[in-house]
This record gives structure tokens, C-alpha cells and sequence, in this order.
């Protein structure tokens, strides 16, 4: 991300995330409710587990030192059944250049880093894989969004109701059966502890589902118990938790592009609320920035 425009203020999480939130908006409206600027990224990750996260706010917390980072919590990144296809803290391990932002020299982990050849090499190295005209061009949408932009990545459409067959039989395999996975939810309790008044500001917010997915996937009591649990684990660490987002984002298919993503109506009303949410905790010394406005 370019220099002069270096970041105070990170969204982190899932596609949930990087589809969901705009800085701009947020930022407009935070300066509206509170009077103070933030200048804000939106560090998404496809299929980011909470054990994933924990690691990305380690990195971002040595090498860019944000006044507040705020994680997108969904139930995907807690259940078990998920994890085989999300971006956990044992896949990251898997990765040169986590190892060796961690402490582990390797050439690969060296190169990665430093060598935009070698990352070019990453990202063209399987030319003739089948369908690599849609990875690549994913992955150049990607790139630009994280080299040239703000990391907001809107998806376009409405949700058609009722779900087809083929996407029941997708949500499925993710959320039927919710439970916490034991490893997820430790790591998600070592990521609150990095909450610390003078250093790092956390704030974790709960990304809408739409009323339909939570009915059939998961059922209203497992979801209740789902964000009773995280309202637990917040309170212990005293980390701002944000959950009444607006009725129309839980019950209004026209905000949303698919079943889980929000489009660009969605998400614009979404980081609207999120900026008026965060500018109210700093006025109100819910939330206290340290050293962010000086």
C-alpha cells in the first residue's frame, strides 16, 4: 500500500469483509459523529479463519502500529467443518513469507518480501494450470485492490430468494451443525488479549447474515449461542463489541449480492453504520484512541 497513505485504522476478517466495508464511508461518517479523521485499509482475506486473524493482527500491529484494528467476526470462522477450506493460522504457517515475517530466514521467505520479480514468479507459476485465465484475473483484481485502492472490493448483484438447491447444498456443508472449533476459539481469546488500552485498540463487529441464511443453515438458538459466546469472550477482555447493525441488513435481500456477501446498497449502509458506531464509542470514551489525533 502506497506510503503516504499509510493506515491508522484496519478491517480485517473474511470475504465478509472485503465485500462489506468501504473506508471511505466509514471514515466520513466517524468524522461526522466524532470530529476526529481516521485513515482507514481494508485487510480482508478470502476464507480467513479466527486462528488466521489472530496472526495477521500480530503483523499488522509490528509493522504499521494502528491506532485500532477492528475484525469482522461470522460463525465460518469458528466452526470446525470450515476449516478444511479457510485460510487458518496452520495454513499460514505453511507460507514462506509468514515464517520469515515470524523470525524464520529462508531465501523463499526473503524473496517474497523483498523481490517484486519473485512474487510475479508466485503468482504466474502455474500458467498452465485449467481455468488460469479466471485465477489470474481474480488475482490481478486482488493485487490492485491492495496495491492501488483501499481494499474494499464491492460484488455486484441481488440476492434472489429462495436459495437454489445448489447453494443450499454449499452453506450447508459449512454451517450445518455449527459448533466452536476448540483451536479457533483459543486463538480468538489470545487475539482479544492483544486488546491494550495504551497500545492497540481492538474492535471486533458482527457481519450481517441475512435473516434466510441464519434460519436455514443454522437455526436462530444456535446463532443466539454463537453470539453469546463471542459477547462473553469480548466482555472478559474488555474489547468493544459491536453487533446492532441495522434490521434492513438481516432482513432485506436487495442489500445482498449472494447468500453471504453484501452488495455495494448493503455495504454502503453497513460502513455507514460502523463509522457512526466507532465516532460514538470516541465520544462517548467507550473506545479511546491513543495519540490519534495529535
Amino acid at each position: 500500500m502506497p506510503e503516504h497513505e499509510r493506515p491508522n485504522c484496519f478491517f480485517i476478517g473474511s470475504s465478509m469483509v472485503y465485500r462489506s466495508l468501504d473506508p471511505v464511508v466509514v471514515e466520513e461518517a466517524f468524522e461526522l459523529t466524532s470530529g476526529q479523521t481516521l485513515n482507514c485499509f481494508n485487510f480482508g482475506v478470502q476464507t480467513l479463519s479466527a486462528s488466521g486473524a489472530e496472526i495477521l493482527i500480530e503483523y499488522l500491529h509490528e509493522y504499521y502500529d494502528p491506532l485500532v484494528i477492528i475484525y469482522g467476526v461470522t460463525p465460518r470462522a469458528f466452526n470446525p467443518f470450515s476449516l478444511t477450506d479457510s485460510l487458518s493460522a496452520k495454513k499460514l504457517f505453511q507460507l514462506d513469507w509468514v515464517t520469515y515475517q515470524r523470525g524464520t530466514f529462508s531465501v523463499e521467505g526473503w524473496l517474497t518480501t523483498y523481490s517484486q520479480i519473485y512474487r510475479y514468479y508466485l503468482a504466474y507459476q502455474d500458467w498452465p494450470t485449467p481455468n488460469i485465465d479466471k485465477e489470474l484475473t481474480q488475482r490481478n483484481t486482488r493485487r490492485t485492490r491492495v496495491t492501488q485502492g483501499d481494499g474494499f472490493s464491492p460484488k455486484p448483484g441481488i440476492l434472489t430468494l429462495p436459495l437454489s438447491s445448489t447453494i443450499r447444498a454449499k452453506y450447508t456443508h459449512y454451517y450445518e451443525n455449527f459448533r466452536f472449533a476448540q483451536t479457533e476459539i483459543e486463538e480468538f481469546t489470545r487475539l482479544l488479549s492483544l486488546h491494550t488500552p495504551d497500545d492497540l485498540q481492538l474492535v471486533i463487529v458482527e457481519i450481517p447474515l441475512h435473516d434466510t441464511f441464519v434460519d436455514t443453515f443454522l437455526g436462530r438458538s444456535v446463532f443466539d449461542d454463537y453470539q453469546t459466546e463471542i459477547t462473553a469472550q469480548t466482555q472478559a477482555h474488555d474489547v468493544l463489541y459491536l453487533t446492532d447493525v441495522p434490521p434492513m441488513l438481516r432482513n432485506d435481500a436487495n442489500h445482498y449480492a449472494d447468500a453471504t456477501h453484501m452488495n455495494v446498497a448493503g455495504a454502503t449502509i453497513f460502513s455507514r453504520w460502523l463509522g457512526t458506531e466507532l465516532g460514538t464509542a470516541v465520544r462517548t470514551e467507550r473506545l479511546v484512541l491513543s495519540g490519534a489525533f495529535e
